[in-house]
């Protein structure tokens, strides 16, 4: 739930490879300011001990950058029968949370500039693109992480859309119908959905 800036912020917002934690760091403990989240290689060593597939949840700032090195790194690391489940950032839709400010600054600026999928059917309602970079961030990242693994290691990389089932219909419907319209079929896109309901 931390991020390095808020989104726009000069210089301070995005989150590069070299902003990341590595293992040989003094600590693995939070630092703002300084490193952010834990050591890859630890996470990557944690899953390989188990022999569980890896959940992993990349940060709302990770730039695409951030994003392949990441990819590449986990297939060096991590073993090849285990598989990688993906989520985009944590809780892209909770109002109380900064990523979800973040994602949706980051939305309304991509219309903005012009030429974004996120309003190419006329959508005008910046709450809807909001909604729908989430899922296309998500659609983005499997891409980067399918390439760098490759054809025959692709079925390892599990994208998985999240978001909040107490409002099913524009959290999951209609942007299930988005992505369905915009990219392809949902179900060749993801492995599956998850949802939090707070009531």
């Amino acid at each position: 739930n931390h991020n390095p800036g808020y989104y726009g912020d000069a210089g301070h917002h995005a989150l590069e490879w070299t902003d990341r934690r590595p293992a040989d760091y003094s600590t693995q403990a939070g630092t703002p300011g300084k490193m952010y989240g834990a050591s890859w290689e630890d996470i990557a060593a944690l899953a390989n001990e188990s022999g569980k597939g890896l959940w992993i949840i990349t940060a709302i700032a990770a730039t695409d950058g951030y994003v392949r090195e990441l990819a590449q790194l986990l297939k060096r690391e991590l073993k090849p029968e285990l598989n990688l489940y993906i989520e985009h950032s944590n809780e892209v839709w909770n109002f109380g949370f900064p990523q979800y400010i973040y994602n949706k600054l980051a939305a309304i600026d991509e219309v903005k500039q012009g030429g974004s999928p996120l309003n190419a059917d006329g959508e005008k309602k910046d709450e809807v693109w909001t909604h729908r970079r989430h899922a296309k961030r998500v659609v983005e990242i499997a891409k980067t992480f399918r390439e760098v693994f490759g054809n025959d290691q692709s079925g390892r990389i599990r994208p998985i859309y999240a978001s909040w089932s107490i409002s099913p219909k524009p959290h999951f419907a209609d942007v299930l119908a988005w992505v369905k319209a915009t990219y392809g079929e949902p179900r060749d896109l993801f492995y599956g959905i998850a949802d939090a309901a707070y009531y």
